[in-house]
């Protein structure tokens, strides 16, 4: 979905051919659907084994990093050699005109993650790793909100205001998009591109795993859950499709898309999970596959090269056509999974 976003054949100069069109542009939604997910899973992993202990901590921060940090490190230092050395243009959003003390700064702020609290270098490097600055805020809350968990599940109705407490009094008493690279910049900024102001999604996948991990497994034939819940998120894409706001370095203009995609989609998101999990539909089946097993491993690899020095070879040295640039980039995805992602993740997780 977030691949045809970005490269949408029913599009040309960012106008549709079609309404087809304007949905197919409003498919960012995947990255919701990924931060729902990511909840429901290190919810349902680690609620029931998670201790007060440093040990225990650093052991889960280091499996962490094994799955996620390898391959991007790798990539973003890749990405900005080939934007140092001009061989793509853009290869790293904005690095002709960085200063000398930018082009040192900015690749330590991706490398750390850091980037993505700042407007301006959000898109910097690999231009879509700003949703793993969201991901490893995350990661590090996750332990502390289980915890609490743990003790009261009903506490899980007060995550969302806890969480997006200190990112509101952060641009309220520092935020400018025009000082600090736009550090905290606004609150658009904040909705749309940082862990506090998408927590609902995270707090819908925490809440399905509560009840997922409450009630005993038992497939149903029938799919009224996975039915409702895919009903649930075309409904938001044709929504997002008529509003159609505008977006800048901050996000969407418009409050309406973002209570769309922030608050009202992540429901629908956590009901197909549910259905996906308890019905046996044909839809449920073809995600068992081998190849969906496959494409699943490989995806956090295409997630990172599915925009950038890599697309952009191929758009400039193989095809423009956007199916083929997809197949291909798949199979670019599998062989780094397969030589670099999982060989560096098993010996991170030794370690």
């Amino acid at each position: 979905m977030v691949f045809f976003h970005h490269f949408n054949p029913l599009r040309t100069n960012d106008v549709s051919v079609n309404f087809l069109g304007d949905i197919v542009q409003e498919f960012h939604i995947g990255v919701t659907i990924f931060f729902v997910l990511s909840g429901f899973l290190i919810t349902a992993r680690y609620i029931d084994r998670i201790t007060i202990s440093t040990k225990w901590f650093i052991n889960y921060m280091r499996n962490r990093v094994a799955r996620i940090y390898p391959l991007y490190f790798l990539l973003t230092i890749c990405t900005f050699i080939v934007s140092a050395l001009h061989l793509q243009p853009n290869a790293s959003d904005g690095w002709p005109t960085y200063s000398r003390a930018a082009k040192i700064l900015v690749p330590i702020f991706n490398i750390t993650f850091i980037r993505g609290f700042f407007i301006d270098i959000k898109a910097s490097g690999i231009k879509q790793g700003w949703s793993l600055t969201v991901e490893e805020c995350f990661y590090i809350a996750a332990p502390f909100l289980l915890l609490w968990l743990a003790r009261n599940r009903k506490s899980i109705f007060f995550f969302p205001f806890l969480i997006a407490l200190p990112g509101l009094l952060l641009v309220a008493l520092i935020g400018s998009p025009d000082r600090f690279s736009g550090f905290f910049g606004d609150y658009r900024f904040l909705f749309n591109y940082t862990f506090f102001g998408r927590c609902v999604e995270f707090v819908c996948g925490m809440g399905l795993a509560l009840i997922v991990n409450k009630y005993t497994y038992q497939q149903r034939l029938n799919g009224l859950f996975t039915a409702l819940g895919f009903g649930w998120i075309l409904l938001c894409l044709i929504g997002l499709a008529l509003i159609q706001s505008p977006v800048d370095g901050s996000g969407w203009f418009n409050y309406t898309t973002i209570a769309i995609n922030n608050l009202i989609l992540p429901i629908g998101v956590a009901a197909t999970f549910y259905g996906l999990v308890y019905e046996r539909t044909w839809i449920s089946r073809l995600f068992e596959s081998k190849t969906f097993d496959l494409l699943g491993k490989s995806s956090y690899a295409f997630y990172l090269v599915h925009m950038g020095i890599f697309s952009n070879f191929i758009e400039d040295h193989i095809t423009t056509n956007y199916y083929i640039m997809f197949l291909l980039l798949n199979v670019v995805s599998i062989a780094l999974y397969y030589f670099i992602e999982k060989p560096a993740q098993k010996l991170i997780a030794k370690s």
